[in-house]
């Protein structure tokens, strides 16, 4: 049925060359015969595509017919369009385009009839086509592309009119995009008016005014120009990791680098004498049709510009995290003593609370009161150097996903280490932790009793501390993830925040403060600065989480929502509250809550890790499918060396790795 359906649509073109809405009409059920039965059904469409070629091969006359087809749809369209607006980002801000995609969506923009976005709407009509499109092989569309480009050149009216219109435009949009201030001053160039993007220019009109002989020489001065443009673009990439970055200049550099490249495609039409390069058309029809189909997909728009910001956020992390990662014994050593410290003084923070809640107070004001002694314990904790567990895991996965960056190979094997280096950390910052919580919280007990006479807690009020961390009579697990959340965003918060004081160059500004400088004594003011340039990313970052953390409740019992929290160390210090206080005798029980309280841990970490993690690859444009080699290697290594994951080697070189055959290796490679 496909077979005559689609050799009969062919025929008709033997009849009379077609023009306008005839040909396009005819061009559109070509396609329909080609498409596939089903969305997934790709191959379906591979296969249509091969057998549509075998037909035009096998009778030369309705090759040329097919050919004549084409070129005068093309020649008959507006490409302009196409060329300079389809698949690019137009509006001057982040804002703007958002702005522009949402009304666009409510109510299509005017199009001309023979408009080739108009024309392509038409020949692709379904909104999946664009993913059988991408499917069809490039070697079998090349042939046609340069067939369909002879038959366009031979035609009267060429497109190089056009062509040259799109250039220009494209290239002014370049020039002006270079000068805008959030590029200029960050490209740290002394004369802005003279730079890469606006010389780009000078150069495509001295190649487009050339004549035969000298265009050779000018489209290589152009070409050269287009370079530097792309070099300064990623040294402003570079820059952004030292000056910080914000979502419009984000936003400008994405402009930039889409606009120079669709420049470099326009021009591959207008040099002289040179080869098509059918990769790139090829590579250009499928992203056009994807972009008509997709263009008002408001939140796929959103999802790729806000995922370069994260990018830059999270690459404020991964120092960090690195800090939070032991290579040797000494530094395992130093993880772990840290980690008691970081115990300490949540012991105290565990007591303070308790003593809150006792108070009675109103909902609000018992929350903030507990959100103020969060906040005030996790940056004690941060200014002290000493670590909360928990805290790492929205480090450490940016370090890990920014690793994985351009990883090839046997740098999975290495990978795979520094995995293990993240789970033996880890594991050391918990046993810090949650061993000296809960002796600590022991001993304040005991001296609160002997220097008061009395009771820290009542009978009742243990059983309670008890039950809330009770696995199965308590929602003890889901106030663990609610936990996880809370650790996450903080750690976006001290991204965010050092990007932000980076980029806006807060730290440089402040000596000029006039209030400031009344207020503070010089020293005082130098000091202040400099806390604000190395730890405010820390502190807010901990103010941030001790809040979350502290208002969830409050959040909770105003909504009438399950929402609460259950963090491993404060859990640890409530269990050896309640149990001291009487809340149980039986034994089964107790080890329930020391159960509960291993459980509210993994929840915290699995979290918070999972979702740094996922963000960080994202911003990379990374996914864990792409590496299907990583959890097989990892995998071998917890079999063959279990110990690395929770004690580093005596050497400090890891015994995975001078285990390995790099023959074994090189067969998982290629496999």
């Amino acid at each position: 049925m496909l077979n005559s359906k689609l050799t009969a649509y062919l025929q008709i073109l033997k009849i009379k060359p077609y023009h306008g809405q005839e040909a396009i009409i005819i061009l559109q059920n070509i396609i329909a015969c080609i498409r596939p039965s089903k969305r997934k059904n790709t191959a379906e469409a591979v296969q249509n595509f091969q057998y549509f070629l075998e037909l035009l091969e096998q009778d030369i006359h309705l090759k040329n017919g097919f050919l004549q087809l084409i070129a005068k749809i093309i020649i008959e369209s507006n490409i302009t369009e196409v060329l300079t607006e389809n698949g690019l980002v137009t509006g001057a801000t982040f804002a703007q385009q958002a702005r522009k995609i949402f009304n666009d969506k409510i109510i299509p923009p005017y199009q001309e009839p023979n408009d080739m976005n108009v024309v392509l709407a038409q020949v692709f009509p379904k909104k999946w086509d664009w993913v059988w499109l991408a499917e069809i092989p490039n070697d079998l569309l090349h042939p046609l592309i340069l067939s369909i480009n002879e038959t366009i050149k031979n035609q009267e009216n060429d497109l190089s009119v056009e062509l040259s219109n799109a250039a220009k435009l494209m290239s002014y949009r370049i020039a002006s995009l270079g000068l805008e201030k959030e590029i200029s001053i960050r490209a740290n160039k002394k004369d802005t008016l003279i730079t890469p993007f606006t010389q780009q220019n000078i150069e495509l009109v001295h190649f487009l005014n050339a004549d035969a002989e000298n265009a050779e020489e000018s489209f290589n001065k152009l070409r050269i120009a287009l370079i530097q443009c792309s070099q300064s673009l990623v040294q402003l990439e570079k820059n952004s990791a030292v000056t910080g970055t914000s979502i419009n200049q984000t936003f400008l550099l994405r402009r930039l680098t889409q606009h120079i490249n669709r420049l470099k495609f326009i021009l591959t039409f207008l040099q002289h004498n040179k080869s098509l390069n059918t990769n790139s058309v090829s590579y250009f029809l499928k992203e056009v049709v994807n972009y008509i189909k997709t263009k008002n997909n408001l939140r796929s728009f959103a999802s790729n510009n806000l995922n370069l910001l994260a990018f830059r956020i999270v690459d404020h992390t991964k120092d960090t995290g690195e800090s939070y990662i032991s290579n040797s014994r000494k530094e395992f050593g130093k993880m772990f003593l840290a980690a008691c410290g970081g115990g300490f003084i949540v012991s105290v923070l565990v007591m303070i609370k308790f003593k809150i809640g006792t108070l009675h107070l109103p909902v609000f004001w018992e929350s903030f009161l507990y959100s103020i002694n969060y906040a005030l314990g996790f940056i004690a904790i941060q200014l002290s150097g000493f670590t909360l567990a928990t805290k790492q895991p929205a480090m450490t996965a940016s370090t890990l996903a920014n690793s994985l960056v351009g990883t090839r190979g046997k740098d999975f094997i290495q990978m795979a280490i520094t995995i293990s280096k993240v789970c033996r950390t880890q594991f050391v910052s918990i046993l810090g932790n949650v061993f000296f919580v809960m002796p600590f919280t022991l001993i304040w007990l005991l001296l609160y009793e002997k220097i008061s006479g009395s009771s820290f807690l009542t009978e009742s009020a243990a059983t309670k501390q008890l039950v809330s961390n009770h696995p199965l009579l308590s929602f003890s697990i889901l106030y663990a993830a609610f936990a996880g959340l809370f650790l996450f965003i903080s750690g976006l918060v001290s991204g965010y925040v050092e990007n932000r004081m980076v980029y806006a160059k807060i730290p440089e500004r402040l000596p000029n403060h006039t209030f400031l400088k009344k207020i503070l004594p010089a020293k005082w003011l130098h000091g202040f600065i400099n806390l604000l340039k190395n730890r405010s990313g820390a502190i807010l970052g901990n103010a941030t989480l001790g809040f979350l953390l502290g208002m969830s409740s409050f959040f909770g019992k105003i909504f009438g929502l399950p929402i609460d929290i259950r963090h491993i160390t404060f859990a640890a210090g409530n269990v050896v509250m309640g149990i001291y206080g009487g809340g149980a005798t039986n034994w089964s029980f107790i080890l329930a809550c020391f159960g509960g309280v291993v459980l509210i841990g993994l929840l915290n970490l699995l979290v918070s890790f999972t979702l740094a993690f996922y963000l960080a690859m994202k911003a990379r444009n990374l996914h864990l499918s792409d590496y299907p080699q990583l959890s097989k290697i990892v995998f071998r290594h917890f079999i063959s060396t279990p110990k690395e994951f929770f004690f580093p080697p005596k050497k400090g070189k890891s015994a995975f790795l001078q285990k390995q055959d790099s023959t074994l290796f090189q067969h998982d490679h290629e496999v």
